[in-house]
Order: structure tokens, then sequence, then C-alpha cells
């Protein structure tokens, strides 16, 4: 509140021009600022100046140069220029004086307060100023010409710096004006105006250093043409460099033999390596340096820096000298350890051998030898071999080809030697027994192996083709082989055809296998069986039984177990066929005929085929017995703990009890299960009785099983019909 009475009674006392009353009223209240404002507002800068030194002192610099401006407004310059400078800004008091066009002052001040580039940059400013032949003298008379281009220069500003040379006072100083343009244009990249500039200065070498640092050699030589010749060997010699930094060794040399420099080409390839050109260089150019590099090429022997071009120079150097001997060992020295390219060895080896038989002909063997052994190495067996048989060494030329597994040319080359054309023969079925090569065994004569080699590829077509080629004995022992392999890999019916068509053996050693193929198809499930398979059991078994029967008693074969398991397949293929043509009343007989061969064929099946059969025939009394059998047998088959089969309903028949339970059921469960509400039907259907049939014995007059051939009374036997299986 105070602060506010205060204020309007300092307002009054400056409205009534009492501005020291005023002032202490302010200050009392700490309103410098409006005190030192009241001050500006009567421009009395004095005063401002004094209050803002005692109480804003940050702000003093500000104020004078505030006041400066003010006072530059009203032309007042001398007292503009004491406050610029006071508030430190003494280019604003250079640049007040330059725009009133009063540059001695500018000059003045910037020689006071700004030094040397100051001053050359206002006395620069003056001169350009006015018409240059003024500004020229000028700068002469203040002795500032070379300060003030100097700076133009420095700072960019050619076409000004340009303006004031053309004064007769200053054109000594174009060709700096020049040079300094040149060397801003090739910054700036600018390479063909800058080589027109440095030129102009007198400085040709200056253009050509710029390409030469840029590499563009057509550009430095086109410069050094015209205007600096000397310095042509020079830029050779610099491209040189390059390409030889590239690796472009013969365009280097070239370089640098226009440079008239082969020291620097002879010193590029001895610091490379590349000794073949080292050798010839030197050889050309600097024969006294010839020896050096024959010492640099045997102290380099054997060095993993070593090139194998500097090893086969020195070679050719000592075959040109006539030293044949050694040119030999030079040529031989260079090996695998050199380089891995091996026809550059063998034609370096080549020229070994050539020396030798030309010129050293007692080192020819050892020599070949040597050579011939390395090319085996490499693998390079015909050309080891053809320079054996250059020496006559057959035997050694024979056994590099089977080597080389060239058995053509070894079997030719040893045609006139029984033994070694035997040894030829003898290697090439090794070689091809190893490599499992049959085809080559049996394009040789070798069919036994081919055939062996050809069963373990399991390539069966053409083991056959060759087995039958060998004879009889040989397409039985293949056909055997085959069906144990397919019938080993789960594939019986596949087994069953191989035999079927190609034979069985009767050697008793294979009966187990015949059983476990002919078990195989007879077990398959119902929804998985082959007729063609059953057809093959049938056709390969009759294949071993005809014969055996024919021989009776001097066979090895088991006659008897070989027509049972027969004439399961036989009365199996015979019921299929006769149900599927409907004639149902032979297929339950047959099916009925089959009981008695449970073991070949498994219970489940012959059961439900047995039931199914006489069911379709309309023997149901039958057809119950034996579902119920199936029954059963399926309930042991899913708990093996039930305990035995229940036998009463087949005492006194054929039909056997003791058998293996089978592990997989013949038909699905869905099945099954009709066959469960079959036999239910069954059973509650009055007029079918769970009996079997029978008839009464022509001898004894028993009634026996209708089904069994021989009577369960007397033993009487009939022989059993080849299409029903029943009694005829």
């Amino acid at each position: 509140m105070l602060q506010e009475v205060y204020n309007l009674k300092a307002r009054e006392l400056e409205a009534a021009g009492r501005l020291r009353d005023a002032e202490k009223l302010y200050c009392s209240i700490k309103a410098y600022d409006d005190a030192i404002t009241m001050y500006k507002r009567h421009s009395m800068w004095e005063h401002v100046i004094r209050l803002v030194a005692q109480h804003c002192k940050g702000q003093l610099a500000e104020t004078h140069v505030e006041l400066a401006k003010q006072l530059q407004g009203q032309g007042a310059f001398k007292q503009a220029e004491k406050h610029f400078v006071e508030g430190g800004d003494w280019k604003g008091a250079v640049q007040m004086y330059r725009a009133a066009g009063l540059w001695e002052g500018s000059l003045r001040l910037a020689k006071a307060h700004g030094g040397a580039l100051a001053t050359k940059q206002v006395a620069f400013a003056w001169a350009v100023s006015i018409e240059p032949e003024e500004g020229t003298q000028l700068l002469l008379k203040l002795g500032l010409l070379d300060p003030a281009l100097e700076y133009a220069l420095d700072s960019g500003a050619f076409a000004q710096a340009f303006q004031l040379c053309q004064t007769p006072a200053a054109q000594h100083k174009m060709p700096d004006c020049h040079l300094k343009y040149a060397m801003h244009l090739e910054d700036e990249g600018r390479f063909g105006e800058a080589e027109e500039e440095f030129v102009r200065a007198d400085k040709p070498k200056e253009a050509i250093d710029m390409y030469c640092h840029q590499q563009d050699w057509a550009a430095a030589l086109s410069v050094a043409n015209t205007n600096d010749p000397a310095s042509v060997p020079g830029i050779c010699a610099l491209q040189g460099e390059a390409a030889a930094q590239a690796g472009n060794w013969s365009e280097a040399e070239g370089f640098f033999l226009r440079a008239k420099q082969p020291e620097a080409a002879l010193s590029m390839y001895r610091k490379a390596g590349v000794w073949s050109e080292a050798l010839r260089v030197a050889e050309d150019y600097l024969p006294d340096k010839v020896a050096e590099v024959h010492n640099d090429i045997q102290n380099n022997a054997g060095s993993s820096k070593q090139n194998p071009e500097g090893q086969l120079a020195r070679a050719k150097a000592l075959e040109r000298g006539r030293d044949w001997s050694g040119a030999i060992d030079a040529y031989l020295a260079i090996t695998t350890q050199d380089t891995a390219d091996l026809d550059f060895l063998e034609g370096v080896w080549e020229s070994a051998v050539n020396i030798a038989m030309n010129h050293r002909k007692d080192r020819i063997n050892q020599v070949v030898s040597t050579v011939a052994q390395r090319l085996v190495q490499g693998s390079r067996h015909e050309a080891a071999a053809e320079l054996l048989q250059g020496i006559d060494d057959i035997q050694g030329a024979v056994k590099v080809y089977i080597l080389g597994n060239q058995f053509e040319k070894a079997r030719a080359l040893a045609r006139t030697d029984p033994a070694l054309a035997q040894h030829v023969e003898q290697q090439h079925t090794q070689f091809l027994l190893h490599n499992k090569n049959a085809e080559g065994l049996a394009s040789i004569g070798n069919a036994t192996e081919a055939i062996e080699i050809y069963a373990q590829q399991g390539d069966w077509g053409r083991v056959h083709t060759l087995a039958e080629q060998a004879g009889p004995q040989s397409v039985i022992k293949y056909s055997v082989r085959h069906a144990k392999q397919k019938a080993q890999q789960g594939e019986v019916a596949e087994a069953a055809a191989v035999l079927s068509r190609l034979g069985a053996s009767s050697e008793s050693a294979n009966f187990d296998l015949y059983k476990h193929i002919v078990g195989g198809v007879l077990a398959l499930p119902r929804s998985d069986h082959s007729k063609q398979g059953e057809l093959d059991c049938k056709d390969f078994l009759w294949q071993l039984v005809q014969p055996a029967v024919g021989a009776a008693g001097n066979s090895q074969v088991p006659v008897k177990e070989l027509v049972s398991w027969w004439e399961a397949a036989h009365y199996t293929v015979l019921q299929r066929r006769c149900a599927e043509a409907g004639m149902h009343d032979l297929a339950g007989k047959q099916a009925t005929s089959l009981l008695r061969y449970i073991g070949a064929i498994p219970a489940d099946k012959a059961f439900y085929e047995a039931g199914y059969a006489n069911q379709e025939a309309g023997r149901l009394d039958m057809a119950f017995v034996f579902f119920n059998r199936y029954l059963d047998l399926t309930e042991a088959m899913d708990d093996p703990d039930a305990g035995p089969l229940e036998n009463a309903d087949f005492v006194n028949t054929d039909i056997p009890f003791e058998f293996h339970i089978p592990e997989r059921h013949y038909i699905p469960e869905t099945r099954r299960e009709e066959v469960r509400n079959r036999v239910l039907a069954m059973s509650m259907d009055q007029s079918v009785t769970q009996e079997l049939s029978h008839r009464i014995c022509s001898q004894c007059g028993a009634n026996t099983y209708d089904a069994s051939l021989a009577c369960h009374s007397c033993q009487h036997t009939s022989e059993a019909c080849c299409v029903s299986g029943q009694q005829q």
C-alpha cells in the first residue's frame, strides 16, 4: 500500500519537473527500474548510466550500447563511439562510421581494438567501396595493400581481389590471387577450373600434383606435356606405383620403364616375389642385377613366401645356361608344397623329363620314376603311365593304370604278357567287388559275384535275369533268397509269388521258411486276405509235393506235412472261389473240411469261415456249433486267463483240440458283434440245435461225424474228395 503511494507521488514530482526528488522516492522503495525509465523518457542519459552503474551493473554494457545507438541516430558519432566502446561493442562503432562513410573512423577503431585482422578487413572494405584504381592507391597509401589482399583471398572474396589486382600498382599480386583461387577450386572439386588457375599462377606443378592425387593420369600428363615436360617421368612413376599397389604388375612395369626407372620395376617384382619377371627385367635392363636376383631366388627357395614362378624362372635360367643337371634339379624342386596347381606342376616336371631325355640320358630312369610317382600322387595316372611306357617300363605303366582304375588301358598294354594280363583281371575283379559294381562284374563274365551284389542291393530283377543265365540251380537259390527277404519284411504274399513264379528248393533247411510264408498268407485278416497269395502258396507247394510223392521213400522232403499244407492252401482257394460263385453247399463243405487243418490256418479264422459258409448253405445246426466255438476263441484271445476251451462238441471228430490261440483277430470288433447277435438269435430259434451232422459208417454201422474221413469207431478211413475235402 505504501509502495503505491510513493509511486503515485513520484509520478507527480516527475510531472512537476522535480526529477531528482522523484528519483529519491523511487530509490527509497527500491524501484530503480522506474527511476531509470523516467530518465530515459527525458533523455537524461548521464543519470541513466549513473543509476544503472549503481543499481543494475549487469545491464551497464547493454545500456551503453543502447545510448550509443540513440546518439548514432542523432548524428553524435563521437559521443556514440564513446558509449559503443564502453559497452564493449567497438565493432558497432566501426560499423557506424562505415555506414556513414567515415572510413577513417572505422579504420582507427579497427586498429585500436581489432588488431591486424580487423584492420585488413576494414581497409579491404574501404578499398572495394571506391573505384579500383583509387582503392589500390588508398591501400598503398595506408601501407595495407598486401594485408588487405591476403584477407580477401582468405575470406574467398576472389572477385574483389582480382578487381584490385587489375590496377598497375597491384598486378604483381595477380599470381598469388590465381594460386589461392586455384586451391579454392581444387577444394571444391572443380579440377578443370583449378587447372586453369594453377597455370595462370605459373604453378603447373600444383595442377599436376592435384591430378596425380586424384589418379587422373591423363589430365596430369596433359598438363605436364603442355606446361612442364620435365614432370612426365615423375607422373609415369607415380602411375606405376598405383598400378603396382593394385597388383597390375605388367601395367606398372610399363609405366616405370616409361619413367626410365627400370630399377623401380625390378624392386616391385622382387618385393612381390614374382621372380620370373624380376629376372627378365634384370636381364633386359639391369644386367648388373641378374646375380642379385638369382641369389634372391636361391635364398627364398623353400620359404613360405617363395613363388613357384620364381623357382621356375631360376630353372629356365639354368636351362638357358645349359646347366642340364642343375635345371633338372631346379624343375624337380618345385612340388605340391609350393603350389596346388597340378597343371602347372605337370608342365614343370615334363620339362625335367625332356631335358633328361635330350641331354642327360643317364638320368632318364630316375627322373621319369620321380615324376611318375608325383603324377600318381596327384591322380594323373594316365600321364604317369605314358611316361613309364616311354622308357619301356610296361609293368610299371600297367600298375599305374590299375591304380587309376583304367583297366581297359591296363588290359590293352598287358595283352602280350599272360601273367601280367591275369594280374590285371584279378585287380579289376577286386576293384569291382570292392565298389559293389555288379554291372561291371557281369560285363567281364563274373556272373556269380554280380548276382550276389545285386542281391545285396535288392535289385532282384537283375538277380533273376543273371540267375536264369547261370542255370536252374541259381534260379532256385535266388528265388528262395528273394522270398526270404520278402518274408522278413512282412510281405508274405509277395514271397509266395516269387516262389510260385521262379520255383522253390526242396532242401529241408528251407521248409521252416515255406511254413512261415504259407502260414502268414493263410493268417492274413479277412480285410487283407490275398487271393493271389493263397493261389501262389498252393502252386509253389505243389512244385514241392508232386516230385516228392513220386519219389516216395527216397525223398528227403517231409511229404505228409507238405501235403497237409498244400491241401490247406488248395481247399482255401477252392472255398473262396465257390463262395464267390454262389456255390454255397460246396463252399460250406470245403470250409468244414478246412477245420481239419487248424494249425496251418488260424483257429478263429477256420471256425468263423466254417460257421459263415454253413449258414449260407442252410446248415444252421453246424453253423451254430462253429460260431459258438469261434466266440469261445475270441474270448480266450481277449482274456488269456479265461481257462481252457470246452471241447465236448468235438469229441469223436477229426477237428483238432490242441492248437495255438491266435493273437490277432481275423475280423474287426463290429463283425464279431454281428456274430454274437447271430448266435443269440440261433439260440432262441427252436428249430436250431447245437449239434454236428453225423453219418452211418459203411463198415461198422456206427453213427460218426459227417465230415470226418475216418470212423471214430472202427477207424475205417476214406479218401478225401479233391473238391469238397470230405469222403468220396
